[in-house]
């Protein structure tokens, strides 16, 4: 294929993007992620140390999310979608 190489110096397709729903994670993931318990995240979402929205009853974290509270920066809204 003339064009990828043209394109991007290589012969090989870029990797596919992940879909969208790779971009949000359970509170059991996140958790996991940032080794702490299931409670601890849903404590943070709680007291509005980690952003979170509420997806047909469950937390949803985005990864931006939970990057901003690994940094130790806190947010100060919740959003219930119910």
């Amino acid at each position: 294929m003339t064009w990828r190489n043209a394109a991007i110096g290589t012969t090989k397709a870029a990797a596919p993007e992940l879909a969208a729903h790779y971009e949000w994670l359970s509170t059991t993931q996140a958790a996991s992620r940032l080794g702490i318990t299931d409670r601890g995240v849903r404590s943070a979402i709680a007291t509005g140390r980690l952003h979170a929205e509420s997806i047909a009853g469950r937390w949803r974290i985005s990864r931006e999310a939970l990057q901003h509270f690994r940094q130790g920066h806190t947010t100060e809204t919740r959003t219930d979608t119910n």
